[in-house]
């Protein structure tokens, strides 16, 4: 089950980065411009004004990703730090 999470969370990581490169490639980005562009969107920083529906998606869901990955990383830190101390 882990193998099947792990391998949709890869997915659901690189679908922002695809839709967004799709989006700005539409609005006449070269694909380099748009593959930069889509990643700055991860860290809520979009460097364009291009706008349309892909662009708007990956605007939404690339934060999301990023914050969702930050919120698991705690988690297993957490985790870690709780089963060490158990240990003592």
């Amino acid at each position: 089950m882990k193998r099947v999470y792990k391998k949709c969370m890869v997915l659901l990581v690189i679908v922002p980065l695809i839709i967004g490169t799709v989006g700005y490639t539409f609005a006449g980005a070269m694909i380099s411009d748009a593959l930069y562009s889509s990643f700055a969107l991860y860290f809520t920083n979009p460097i364009s004004d291009a706008y349309n529906i892909y662009i708007e998606i990956a605007r939404w869901t690339a934060p999301l990703v990023t914050a969702t990955t930050m919120l698991y990383v705690i988690k297993r830190c957490l985790e870690i730090y709780k089963l060490e101390n158990k240990c003592i």
